[in-house]
This record gives C-alpha cells, structure tokens and sequence, in this order.
C-alpha cells in the first residue's frame, strides 16, 4: 500500500485561502519556494481573466474602464455578450496578465471585481522520489498544484500537495515547516488527510488524522 499524506482545502471555503501581506510579495514567495523546493514546475496552459460587468456591487464607470483596459491590452474578449467578459490567454501573456490583475489599484475598491485572475503552477517535489504508483504516476502535471486567484487587490490560493510518505515520518514535520516558513499561506493541518494508494488496482482512500 502506498501511503502519502494529502492537502487540500475544503469545498466549504471553495478551496481557497488568503495569503499573507501585499499579492506582489506573496506572489514572489511563491515563486521562490516552487524555484527552491519543486521541481517539473509547469504553468497550466489555461490563464483566465475576467471582468465584471456593471452591477450592484460593481460601479458601471469602473467596471467599464476595467473593460476597455483589458481590451486594449489583450484584444477583444470570447464572448462580449456574457455576463462577465472573460479571455482565455497564453503563457507568453501571463507576465502581461498579472501585472493587469495587480493594477487594479487604480480603480476604487469595489464589492465584487472589476477583474479576476486565475493561474495555475503544477510541480513534484524536488527532495523526494516520483516513483508513484497508478493513477498517480500517470498524472502528467505532477502531483501538487497550487492555484492563484488574484481579486479585489488580493490574491488567494487553492493547494493541493501530495506529501508521498507517511504521516508519522520523520521527515513529514520538518518539510512542511520549511515548506509553510516559504510559503505566504499557512497549511492547516486540519486539512491534511492520510492518502492510501492500492497499487494493484489504484483505489485510492482519504482518512482523517487520529
């Protein structure tokens, strides 16, 4: 049996958290720690941005600037006729990309939008085997991911890490100190799940930690 331990946030909080400080500076953390700690770092070819339309909670002057940037920028959106204009973009945009999300200081602090960000990073971990059993071993992007969601001038994000050893190694512990003194995110460990692979047949089970 395959044993690791497994991250993930709960559907109840959308499987998102807040980090820590300013999003430029948490976003450079992150960046360090998948340079430093992760290895087959790959970005998801799929980078979202999204602009609210004018609402109740969105004021139709700044969301209309936001639209007309964002245009500017990126070319014309999907489909200019949806409720929220959205562009799907390449990796060669995402530098491009985030520094659009990051300048939505210029506008007045709105209840929902003007314009969300979504990328994506999926990595192993660099000081341990990928020897993994199936389906893991068939999982192309590797085994971890973490997810960014740059709104409202913050950044939020979605792990999902495989720790591949057992929760009572003794290496666990101290990786995932070094790992959260990285990271500008805590891992709660209320969220860490024992993860049992049967190699035989790739059953795989999560169970709570006792």
């Amino acid at each position: 049996m395959f044993e690791a331990v497994f991250y993930q946030l709960p559907k109840s909080v959308s499987f998102h958290q807040a980090t820590k400080g300013k999003p430029r500076e948490a976003l450079r953390k992150i960046r360090e720690m998948l340079t430093s700690m992760a290895a087959d770092v790959q970005l998801n070819p799929s980078i979202t941005l999204r602009v609210d339309s004018p609402s109740e909670w969105t004021e139709t002057a700044v969301a209309t600037a936001c639209l007309d940037a964002a245009r500017r920028r990126f070319g014309m959106e999907r489909n200019p006729h949806d409720s929220s204009q959205g562009w799907e973009l390449g990796a060669e945009c995402l530098e491009d990309a985030i520094e659009f999300a990051l300048s939505d200081e210029q506008w007045p602090k709105q209840k929902v939008g003007p314009l969300t960000l979504y990328i994506a990073y999926h990595f192993n971990w660099r000081e341990f085997s990928n020897d993994f059993p199936e389906p893991l071993a068939s999982w192309k992007r590797g085994t971890c991911d973490i997810m960014l969601n740059f709104h409202r001038r913050a950044l939020s994000v979605a792990p999902s890490l495989i720790f591949p050893m057992p929760y009572e190694s003794v290496e666990f512990q101290p990786f995932v100190n070094r790992l959260e003194a990285a990271l500008p995110f805590e891992i709660n460990r209320k969220h860490l799940r024992r993860m049992l692979v049967n190699p035989k047949n790739g059953a795989t089970r999560y169970l709570r930690l006792t």
